[in-house]
């Protein structure tokens, strides 16, 4: 590796020989070995999937699956309602970045493209994963140039 150096030493009257592996800096400075283990996180845990109500994420879906309903009948509003109530709720990240998701695509169906980009961008923050939340930012980018 670049930068590195082996030392051999022997004793003498022994035929052991030990190696030895330090690491130099562009500058020539030694260089100190670090365990490469991350730095652990401050405050608590992040909620696991099942330390949420089921009766909460029951209530959030219902309000998904009417926001749905609103929008396949052009009912624009009413589904933006819907999916507000469905963002409300205590629910998972994942299921939270669905809904913010889909209130961005009721906002630019609306022509409200700023509102559909913080809804896209609170997606990808809740889950960074989920490839429609940056496909309707990059909806959302180009119906506001």
């Amino acid at each position: 590796m670049f930068g590195e150096k082996k030392e051999v030493t022997k004793t003498e009257g022994s035929s052991d020989e030990s190696t030895s592996t330090s690491s130099t800096t562009l500058n020539g400075s030694p260089q100190a070995n670090k365990p490469t283990t991350p730095p652990k996180a401050m405050g608590p845990a992040p909620p696991g999937d099942n330390d949420f109500d089921p009766e909460e994420i029951k209530k959030a879906e219902q309000f998904k699956t009417n926001g749905n309903t609103q929008f396949a009948d052009n009912k624009f509003d009413a589904a933006l309602d819907a999916y507000s109530e469905a963002i409300f709720c205590n629910v998972p990240l994942k299921n939270k970045a669905i809904y913010y998701c889909n209130r961005s695509l009721v906002s630019i169906k609306l022509e409200n493209y700023a509102l559909a980009l913080f809804d896209a961008n609170d997606a990808i923050k809740c889950d960074e994963c989920y490839f429609k939340a940056y496909y309707r930012r990059g909806s959302a980018h180009l119906a506001m140039n």
